[in-house]
C-alpha cells in the first residue's frame, strides 16, 4: 500500500535538471545524500535529498517500528547498489563464509543514516523568497485572528478526537511514544511518532464531512469570511519530500538480535579500507551531525576505488550494451 507522494516530482525533476545543465556527479551525490547538512539554504540541494524519500513507504502500516526498520533497510541498500554496485542485503542478517561484507559492516554503513528524519512539507525556497513570505503570511494572520480563532474552536475538538482515533490503531507502546511531549522522546521515538503523525494526518483530510447541518453552515461561513482576505495572503511556497537530521544526539543503532556486538557507529566497509570516517556538523548546517556528509564526501573522493568506475559502467552499458571493463579516468 504504497503512499501517494504529489511531490516527488520534484526529485525527479531534479535528477533531469542535473544531467541537462551537466552537474558534476561528484556534487550531484553529495547533494542526494546531504543536502541539507552542506547546502541547506539551496532550494535544489534540499530537493536533492528526495532520493531517500523515494524508497518503500506503507502508509497505513500500523508497525511503525517495523515500517522504520524496513526503511532504513531500503536506504542502505539502494545507496550501496546505486553508487557502489556492491549489494549488501545477504550480510543484512548474518556474516557468509565467502562475503567479505561482515553484518557489523552493513549496520555501521547503516548508522550513516539512522539519524535521519523524514520531513514532507519543507519550502524549497531562498532565505528572501522565505523572508518575503513569512512577512505576509504574517499580515494576513494578524488581519484573520478572529475568523480563524473561531474555525479553531470548532474544528480543534474533532481533530484531537480524530487523532485519537488513529492513534489507537497503533499497540500501546507505540501510543506511549505519540504521547510524550516531542522534547522529551528520544531521537528514534521522533522518528516512530512522524509516521504515526502521517496517519493522523490521513485521518484528518475526513474533516469537512464531520461537520452537519448548522455547524456545517457555521463553519462554511467562517471559511467564507476568510476569502475576503484572500489578496493578503501570500500564494504557497513550493514544497518537496526532504530530510533533515532529527537530533544532534542520534539514538544508538544495534545489530538486531546482537546488542552484545555493541553499537553501531558510522564507519566505511572494511573491505574497503580501514580508515575512520570524520564526523562533526558541517559549517552550513551546524544542527546537523554530519554523518550524511561524511559519508558523501568518502564516496565522492578522488581516489575511491568504485564510484566513479560504477557511473560509467552504467552509462556506457546504456549507451553501448556493455559497461566499461577498465578503470574509470
Amino acid at each position: 500500500a504504497d503512499g501517494y507522494r504529489p511531490q516527488a516530482w520534484r526529485y525527479r525533476d531534479y535528477v533531469i535538471n542535473a544531467f541537462n545543465s551537466d552537474k558534476p556527479y561528484d556534487l550531484f551525490v553529495m547533494e542526494q545524500l546531504a543536502g541539507d547538512e552542506l547546502d541547506p539554504h539551496n532550494p535544489q540541494a534540499l530537493a536533492a535529498t528526495g532520493y531517500l524519500r523515494a524508497g518503500i513507504y506503507e502508509y497505513n502500516q500500523r508497525d511503525a517500528e517495523g515500517q522504520w526498520k524496513t526503511m532504513l533497510e531500503d536506504v542502505t541498500d539502494t545507496t550501496a547498489d546505486t553508487f557502489l554496485a556492491l549489494g549488501l542485503g545477504c550480510a543484512k542478517c548474518h556474516d557468509h563464509k565467502f562475503d567479505p561484507i561482515l553484518q557489523t559492516d552493513y549496520y555501521q554503513l547503516q548508522a550513516f543514516f539512522s539519524n535521519v528524519g523524514l520531513q514532507d512539507e519543507t519550502p524549497l525556497a531562498t532565505p528572501a523568497e522565505l523572508e518575503k513570505h513569512q512577512q505576509q503570511q504574517q499580515a494576513w494572520e494578524a488581519a484573520t485572528a478572529d475568523i480563524r480563532a473561531e474555525l479553531e474552536a470548532m474544528e480543534q475538538p474533532v481533530l484531537e478526537r480524530m487523532e485519537k482515533e488513529a492513534v489507537k490503531m497503533f499497540v500501546p507502546e507505540l501510543q506511549a511514544m505519540w504521547n510524550k511531549p516531542a522534547e522529551e522522546r528520544t531521537a528514534y521515538e521522533n522518528q516512530i511518532a512522524f509516521l504515526i503523525e502521517l496517519q493522523v494526518i490521513d485521518k484528518w483530510k475526513s474533516l469537512d464531512s464531520a461537520f452537519k447541518n448548522e455547524a456545517k453552515e457555521k463553519r462554511d461561513a467562517l471559511r467564507e469570511q476568510l476569502k475576503a482576505f484572500d489578496e493578503l495572503k501570500p500564494s504557497p511556497l513550493p514544497t518537496g519530500l526532504t530530510v533533515t537530521d532529527i537530533a544532534p544526539d542520534p539514538s544508538p543503532l544495534y545489530v538486531p538480535g546482537k546488542s552484545r556486538l555493541g553499537e553501531m557507529v558510522p564507519a566505511f566497509l572494511t573491505v574497503l579500507g580501514d580508515e575512520p570516517p570524520v564526523i562533526a556538523p558541517t559549517e552550513a548546517s551546524p544542527q546537523s551531525t554530519g554523518r550524511r556528509a561524511a559519508f558523501a564526501r568518502w564516496l565522492t573522493r578522488p581516489e575511491h576505488p568504485l564510484t566513479s568506475r560504477v557511473i560509467v559502467n552504467r552509462i556506457w552499458q546504456q549507451m553501448f550494451g556493455t559497461g566499461q571493463i577498465g578503470r574509470a579516468h
